[in-house]
Formats: C-alpha cells, sequence, structure tokens
C-alpha cells in the first residue's frame, strides 16, 4: 500500500516542473518579444 506522503511528494514534484516550465515559456515569450521590437 502506498502511503499518503508518497502522494504528496509526487504532488509537490510535478507542481515544482510545471512552474519551471510555465517560467521557461515565459523567458521564450519574452525574449521572441524583444526580437520584434528590434
Amino acid at each position: 500500500m502506498r502511503s499518503p506522503y508518497y502522494h504528496e511528494i509526487i504532488k509537490k514534484i510535478m507542481g515544482k516542473t510545471q512552474i519551471k516550465f510555465a517560467r521557461n515559456a515565459a523567458l521564450k515569450d519574452k525574449r521572441i518579444k524583444q526580437a520584434k521590437l528590434r
């Protein structure tokens, strides 16, 4: 049987990776906008 604690760890890791992806996407978006402005 899996412990609920294990499930919480997975949720935390998933949240962190999602934040990382969101940040990377935001950075890419900023770079594209800056490139267009030039």
